[in-house]
């Protein structure tokens, strides 16, 4: 098949490296494979991962594949700078979603400011939620409108509502998404080959002289960060010999936030060691008797910490919401959302006292996530779809096409006349 995979395919984005993968896949399946990039703004000036196929906008090969490909997939995520080009592309060609994040009120809102309407966002919200969203999005501040529209208006329903048919990365959302869908919808495992982290660099399990513990990635309030520091202060014992190392990048609000609470409860082992080198990555992976991976609220499809993590063989410790409910309880350990100190600290004491046990859950892990979110097994699952997919294309054409024929007739959705059309329509794409 001819394809076209659209997205952000600069260094910078984890979204960019998943593709990568993938792709690669896709061509050693047969496929013949296109990269139409996503990026706006800053971050279009990214250099594009090497490849040998990364169409040039507006070029006539551009314009060629677009026509004759036989299907588009194109990556969706909350970040306008590296998704923003999908607005773009819908005019061209429409397109199966791959949605990587079930919550995109940040895509919503910079793609409203970019059109120069951002005031309209109560009035789009109402229309998609009802009165009481609009009038919540209406009040928010900015320190609370991540967790009222997590809650009430994730804005998944208006990234899906004129897609062929979507991807998706854990059942959790899918009925958000099949609600507005008009297409299929399927969950298929992110895939996300992980750097090898050596299991023989991991620290004797005999050594209970410190915990160690690390957060992968940019760090932000959701991440949790301080739910940890919390919970380790209700065990001054342990919080003593307990070494916490923060990998990713971190802005300067959040850092003053997170020296505050370490001050305030007395907890000296907290590192933010900002954005490191893949060696320094893999190092404090191998170094790590545990791995904290919490959300709240757990805005993520899918997450490639928690995966990059169980593919170390290190425990990992996620919250019991979204994607991280999904994974199998035997091979990760959960804790509730909210108010969780002391669950999470129970947790953290397993995890020191029975190390052993802790190693032989990492690697039950490790061996079950590495075929789980591999490459090869996602592109094996959209061999298997894109079939589906390319008999939808037709039918959902032409019946947006009838729709806005009856729509500038004046002849409503729910009528008995719009309902013999649809009758029609699908006799017509089942013969």
């Amino acid at each position: 098949m001819k394809l076209i995979w659209a997205g952000p395919y600069c260094g910078p984005s984890a979204i960019a490296r998943f593709s990568s993968h993938v792709v690669a896949e896709l061509r050693a399946l047969g496929h013949d494979v296109a990269i139409y990039r996503t990026e706006t703004g800053d971050a279009a000036l990214n250099a594009p991962l090497p490849d040998p196929v990364v169409l040039v906008p507006g070029s006539a090969m551009e314009e060629e594949w677009l026509r004759t490909a036989d299907l588009v997939f194109a990556n969706i995520g909350d970040h306008y700078g590296f998704h923003g080009g999908i607005f773009e592309l819908a005019r061209k060609r429409p397109f199966v979603g791959v949605m990587h994040d079930w919550f995109v009120l940040n895509l919503f809102w910079d793609r409203l400011k970019a059109e120069g309407r951002p005031q309209d966002a109560p009035r789009v919200i109402q229309g998609l939620y009802g009165q009481e969203a609009g009038e919540l999005c209406a009040a928010a501040t900015s320190e609370t409108i991540m967790t009222v529209a997590a809650e009430h208006f994730p804005m998944t329903q208006w990234a899906v509502s004129d897609l062929l048919g979507c991807i998706i990365h854990s059942e959790f959302y899918r009925a958000k998404v099949q609600a507005r869908c008009p297409g299929p919808v399927h969950k298929l495992s992110l895939a996300y080959p992980a750097p090898n982290v050596p299991q023989d660099r991991r620290a004797p399990v005999e050594d209970r002289s410190r915990l160690r513990l690390c957060t992968l990635g940019v760090v932000n309030p959701n991440k949790c960060v301080d739910k940890v520091v919390r919970a380790l202060a209700r065990d001054p014992e342990l919080a003593a010999r307990t070494e916490y190392h923060v990998l990713g990048g971190v802005g300067d609000q959040e850092r003053r936030r997170l020296e505050a609470i370490c001050a305030e409860v007395g907890f000296l082992g907290l590192t933010l060691e900002g954005r490191v080198s893949d060696e320094r990555l893999i190092e404090g992976m191998a170094e790590a008797d545990a791995i904290c991976c919490l959300r709240d609220p757990a805005l993520e499809g899918a997450s490639a910490s928690a995966v990059e993590g169980m593919q170390s063989g290190v425990p990992v410790i996620v919250s019991n919401a979204g994607f991280y409910a999904d994974l199998p309880d035997e091979y990760v350990l959960k804790i509730p959302q909210g108010d969780c100190e002391d669950e999470l600290l129970a947790q953290l004491q397993h995890i020191d006292r029975h190390r052993a046990e802790g190693r032989q859950m990492g690697a039950r892990a490790r061996e079950w996530a590495h075929g789980e979110f591999s490459a090869k097994h996602y592109a094996t699952g959209l061999d298997q779809l894109i079939p589906e997919f390319i008999a939808c294309e037709p039918y959902l054409l032409t019946s947006k096409a009838l729709g806005r024929e009856l729509g500038r007739m004046g002849i409503p959705g729910n009528s008995p006349a719009a309902g013999r059309v649809a009758d029609a329509l699908d006799r017509m794409f089942a013969l």
